[in-house]
């Protein structure tokens, strides 16, 4: 397979320029339907010497060929936002993120581009700002982002407002989540100002959680999508990660699903008390494909009330360190719940910790896919 000839970035994607979405149209849920994230190429803090690099057209061919229909790509808070001239595009940056944008739309994938910084503080920052000129400087730089990269139809490139967003992490504020919803409102509206017929994707507070989603009320603005994460159980999804810390960095062979016998083991092979603890709950808790089943369907009631469509734009589990056939287990168990739910997915990631591909030799212009993890994910 081959990707479509390479057009100018200026003068590109204007083909179908007039496709956009309405509710009545469902063809943004299929455009949503498969995803995969890619991360480490544009954050905050990375190697800039790999933003033309990193991912190839090869990748976007293989990835295409694999059945996944949109990428989602995670743009550092630094990387294009200036917060003194939100006006302002980095041009060293911008330049190499329409490069991808473009590279990826060639090869006939959707693209959410997604506001992904690496900490919570200047959502803290805004929320705890009274005067709401933050807030107001990021509605600007968005609809200057928006208005950039408008030049691509509606049906190539959708916004995702802020990735995880908790700005209330630290607050001792009684229901200080309560801050983003109108803040992002006000996001959503200069976005739409600036690209009218373009998906624009919302999360809530905590984290990007189910529960926090669910606890708003869908805004009245046109072709929204709201996005979840899910990571349940931490247990298992992030054993041994490193930047989560203790215990869970310290976790290894969590089983999925879990019971208060198969954790015995696994909690016995331990000398750490937290670790003991965490297990020994997780083992009691007996999460299984039941589990997930009940948060999802706390998503899909409140999709169905209000009519919203919904895309759970993470999830995935960490690979190193997790039994393999619980792994895939894990994977299949929670892709079939969504699709059963009608939801779009979009699955944390492409070639890292909790990632589909290898590069045997290193040779990062050889990916080749997990057979088997395509199976978890229906692709195969």
């Amino acid at each position: 397979m081959s990707c479509k000839k390479e057009i100018s970035a200026d003068n590109a994607h204007h083909l179908d320029a007039g496709n956009f979405f309405n509710l009545s149209d469902s063809s943004y849920k299929q455009i949503l339907s498969k995803g995969i994230n890619l991360s480490n190429w544009f954050i905050d803090g990375g190697d800039k010497a790999q933003y033309p690099t990193r991912f190839t057209e090869v990748h976007f061919k293989k990835v295409k060929q694999m059945g996944f229909t949109f990428v989602r790509l995670p743009i550092g808070f630094y990387t294009l936002f200036t917060q003194s001239a939100p006006t302002y595009l980095h041009p060293g940056n911008i330049k190499w993120v329409d490069s991808a944008v473009a590279r990826a739309t060639r090869c006939g994938l959707a693209v959410i581009i997604d506001h992904h910084p690496g900490g919570h503080s200047y959502e803290q920052e805004m929320m705890e700002d009274k005067s709401g000129k933050l807030i107001n400087n990021f509605a600007i730089y968005w609809k200057t982002l928006a208005a950039y990269f408008s030049k691509y139809s509606a049906k190539q490139v959708m916004f995702e407002v802020l990735n995880e967003p908790y700005g209330s992490a630290r607050s001792t504020v009684p229901n200080a989540w309560k801050w983003w919803w109108p803040a992002q409102e006000k996001v959503v509206r200069a976005i739409r100002e600036a690209a009218p017929n373009h998906l624009v994707i919302v999360e809530g507070e905590e984290g990007g959680s189910a529960a926090a989603l669910v606890r708003e009320t869908p805004y009245n603005i046109p072709n929204v999508v709201y996005a979840f994460h899910y990571y349940s159980p931490a247990e298992f999804t992030h054993q041994g990660a490193y930047w989560v810390g203790v215990p869970y960095n310290l976790l290894r062979n969590v089983p999925y699903p879990s019971t208060p016998e198969n954790v015995m083991p696994v909690i016995n092979a331990s000398a750490d008390r937290d670790v003991q603890w965490l297990l020994h709950l997780y083992g009691k808790k007996q999460f299984n494909q039941d589990s997930i089943q009940l948060e999802i369907d706390m998503v899909n009631k409140w999709s169905q009330l209000h009519k919203a469509f919904v895309v759970c734009t993470e999830f995935g589990s960490y690979k190193f360190y997790s039994p393999r056939a619980n792994r895939l287990q894990y994977i299949t168990d929670l892709r079939t719940k969504l699709e059963a739910a009608k939801f779009g997915w979009a699955m944390w990631e492409l070639d890292e910790g909790f990632g589909v591909i290898n590069y045997p030799n290193d040779n990062r212009n050889n990916p080749v896919f997990d057979n088997e993890m395509l199976i978890a994910l229906g692709l195969k």
